[in-house]
């Protein structure tokens, strides 16, 4: 339900078109703390995945940012960051 609506509330500014929006590239950013490894972070890129598709937004939309805060994380940040899907449109 967060991821939902914590979505739902930012797309007011994807609508923007007068210059003022908070992304360039058109994508929102969400922030995860106190992840616990790259099963949880496998996760919550799916949970977002479908987000956007529940929203009609286009896929990678939602850019998910891992925060290195837990032990487990911090030792598996190399698969922790894998589990996130990365945009092919991305450089």
């Amino acid at each position: 339900m967060d991821a939902l609506v914590t979505v739902a509330a930012a797309m007011h500014d994807l609508t923007k078109t007068d210059g003022e929006r908070n992304s360039r590239a058109g994508s929102m950013y969400v922030v995860k703390p106190k992840m616990h490894g790259p099963e949880e972070v496998a996760f919550a890129d799916q949970l977002y995945g479908r987000v956007e598709q529940i929203l009609g937004l286009p896929q990678y939309t939602v850019k998910l940012g891992v925060m290195d805060e837990e032990r487990r994380t911090s030792a598996n940040l190399a698969a922790c960051i894998g589990c996130a899907r990365t945009d092919p449109r991305a450089k």
